[in-house]
């Protein structure tokens, strides 16, 4: 049985994930003990958060659902020069583009299950 890899070196950032299909976002270093809400709350984008330590070959992009991690490299192979990105870097989208759904809202609209999406009121100061 062979171990498969959860960093894919890749020449470029994948559109999809090739095993399970979702988004491919960057990965943001220097979140420290941030929680992923904390993240969507303050910045409003879609990412995965890296923590504080760099690893000395840094993935730099992630599948939204953290099953894979990809790494940038030269078409020989060897390590590309990249720039990660670091939370002190980010700069926060403006609210107006706040517009989150879940798969339970997806599954509740198509089997019009009205009674089981939930609606929030956020007030934005």
């Amino acid at each position: 049985m062979a171990i498969q890899t959860r960093i894919i070196d890749v020449l470029r950032k994948p559109v999809k994930c090739p095993v399970c299909g979702g988004e491919v976002v960057d990965i943001i270093y220097g979140t420290g003990y941030m929680e992923e809400w904390e993240f969507l709350m303050q910045y409003r984008k879609a990412a995965i958060m890296g923590g504080d330590n760099i690893p000395r070959r840094p993935p730099i992009w992630a599948c939204i659902s953290g099953c894979k991690r990809f790494r940038k490299v030269n078409p020989d192979g060897t390590d590309a020069p990249v720039k990660v990105k670091m939370l002190k870097n980010v700069r926060p989208y403006p609210a107006s583009v706040i517009d989150w759904e879940s798969d339970g809202a997806i599954a509740a609209l198509e089997s019009s299950d009205h009674s089981a999406i939930k609606h929030y009121s956020v007030k934005i100061t």
